[in-house]
């Protein structure tokens, strides 16, 4: 099947405008995403370039999302599964989507059409991507970094932050983060999933 034109620019995009950055700086590919992972501590990098279910003929609108990937914060949280060197964003302890990094707070989506100017959408990506996306990726240096980072920022806001954590090395931190998260839920229903996981991570139940 023949790709239109727009498909070809897409793929240009992917090729020629990013791969080039990330392949200069160490990372590997895998069709839209491009990862760095560091075996020796299980943890690494990653951007997926996700393209809009809604696209056409007439136009393609994608997405950026990055992610810190932690070996044993997916075995922790996904009942003994890794994906190590293959992990893909979904897999990551923190993920972060392009509206998020540039503060905006919108899901913002990039789009090709037949009106777009030839270099505009490419030279708007990659202006995001040096902005945002390489500084977000880059500030963290080492698996036990990453963890820190997520106990002091709370990010993830989740009991997937909480039992990497727990498990990572900060017990402590992760049983405080966890009573603060009982404390300010008006939710019964996610007071008593929290108080269930607390006793499991006294217990060793994971």
């Amino acid at each position: 099947m023949l790709q239109s034109d727009l498909q070809l620019r897409f793929k240009q995009l992917i090729s020629q405008t990013l791969w080039p950055e990330f392949r200069a700086i160490g990372y590997t590919r895998q069709g839209h995403n491009f990862r760095q992972y560091f075996p020796a501590n299980g943890w690494g990098r990653i951007l997926n370039v996700q393209k809009s279910a809604f696209n056409n003929s007439d136009c393609i609108q994608f997405t950026l999302n990055a992610g810190l990937y932690l070996l044993e914060a997916e075995r922790v949280n996904n009942r003994g599964r890794v994906s190590a060197e293959r992990f893909l964003e979904p897999d990551c302890l923190v993920r972060k989507r392009i509206g998020r990094l540039n503060n905006t707070l919108q899901d913002t989506w990039y789009e090709l059409t037949s009106a777009t100017p030839p270099e505009a959408v490419e030279q708007q990506v990659l202006a995001d991507v040096h902005r945002y996306v390489l500084p977000y990726l880059q500030r963290v240096q080492s698996g036990p970094e990453l963890l820190a980072r997520v106990v002091h920022e709370r990010d993830p806001n989740s009991a997937d932050g909480i039992r990497a954590a727990f498990v990572g090395g900060w017990p402590q931190q992760a049983l405080a983060w966890l009573d603060e998260e009982v404390a300010a839920t008006i939710y019964q229903y996610k007071k008593a999933e929290l108080l269930q996981l607390k006793a499991q991570l006294l217990a060793g139940e994971m």
